[in-house]
């Protein structure tokens, strides 16, 4: 659903009282004769605030630097609802449908005032083991308990003392 003509314009924009931007962009294309597929992106934009970082302090400056870069200045929750085969004339209410359902469903969601702060942890999260993969590849990475990797140690078994003898 990427550069198509609808989605340049949102067609509904507001603010949640939790400074989740809310965007509803229409996606919708003509599919066969008088049919179309009708599409609907739902885009919440969070800005992030400088304490959300702090839940990071634990990571080397280097990964920090490496996370914070990968992640920019705002993360983006995008949602999309889709209905194929939509009569032409039935279009316009097909999309307020996917939109009500929106609301009804998922508004109460990002609107939640931890909602941003939770998206944010998982974020994280997933780029600090991106991250770690990557310093993994490239041998920077040193696990703090290396694993023993001698043989294991079976000679209990053959002791006089060994009470299963």
């Amino acid at each position: 659903m990427k550069d198509r003509e609808g989605e340049k314009n949102p067609l509904e924009q507001r603010t949640l009282p939790n400074g989740v931007t809310l965007s509803f962009f229409d996606g919708s294309r003509p599919y066969a004769g008088d049919r179309c597929i009708v599409e609907l992106r739902c885009e919440a934009s969070i800005p992030i605030v400088e304490e959300y970082w702090d839940q990071g302090k634990s990571d080397p400056p280097p990964r920090m630097h490496r996370i914070r870069s990968l992640m920019e200045s705002r993360l983006t929750f995008t949602l999309e609802k889709t209905r194929n085969f939509v009569p032409q004339e039935e279009k316009q209410a097909t999309l307020d449908e996917l939109m009500d359902q929106v609301e009804q469903h998922v508004v109460t969601y990002l609107k939640n005032p931890r909602f941003p702060s939770r998206l944010f942890a998982k974020r994280y999260d997933e780029l600090r083991e991106k991250c770690l993969l990557e310093e993994r590849q490239r041998g920077f990475y040193k696990p703090e308990e290396e694993e023993d990797k001698s043989p294991p140690d079976f000679s209990f078994l053959f002791r006089n003392d060994n009470p299963s003898r």
